[in-house]
C-alpha cells in the first residue's frame, strides 16, 4: 500500500520549467559572454530551485507504517497510530498529539469546495420553499 498524492497542475508546470531551465542552460554554457552570462545563470538557478521546492518536492505518501508529508522545507513522518484527526478545509491537516502537520498536496480548488458543499448538503424536495424551517449557518456547520 504505497500511494503518492501530488499537485497535477505543479507537476506540469514544474517539469515544464526544468525542460526551459536546462534549454537556457545550455544556451548559456555555449553562447558564454562574460558577466551578463553568469547573472543570467545565477537567476536562472534561482528560480529553478524556487521552482523545483514549491511545485516538485511537495507530496503526501501513504506507506505502509503511517504518513510521510514532504512539504518544501520540511518533512514530517506519522505513524498510523499516533494519527488523532484530519481536518480537510482548503488543505489537509493531520493532527497527532499536539502536533499539527499541514500537508501542501493535495489541495481543492475553490470550485472543486463548492460542489462538494452541494453534494454533502441535503435536497430540498417539495417546490420553491422549503416546508421545515431553515438552519442557520452555525446550525448548518454544526450539523
Amino acid at each position: 500500500m504505497k500511494q503518492a498524492f501530488r499537485s497535477t497542475a505543479a507537476q506540469v508546470l514544474g517539469w515544464i520549467w526544468m525542460a526551459f531551465a536546462a534549454f537556457n542552460a545550455v544556451d548559456l554554457i555555449v553562447r558564454y559572454s562574460g558577466p551578463s552570462s553568469m547573472v543570467a545563470a545565477a537567476v536562472l538557478a534561482v528560480l529553478t530551485t524556487v521552482v523545483f521546492v514549491t511545485c516538485l518536492r511537495p507530496v503526501t505518501k501513504f506507506v505502509e507504517d503511517g504518513v510521510l508529508v514532504r512539504n518544501p522545507l520540511r518533512n514530517f513522518f506519522v505513524p498510523w497510530r499516533l494519527v488523532d484527526d484530519v481536518s480537510v478545509s482548503h488543505s489537509i491537516t493531520i493532527i497527532s498529539g499536539d502536533r499539527r502537520v499541514r500537508c501542501w498536496t493535495p489541495q481543492a480548488t475553490g470550485r472543486e469546495r463548492v460542489s462538494a458543499m452541494r453534494r454533502a448538503a441535503p435536497s430540498r424536495k417539495g417546490g420553491r420553499f422549503g416546508t421545515e424551517p431553515v438552519r442557520s449557518k452555525a446550525e448548518q456547520v454544526a450539523a
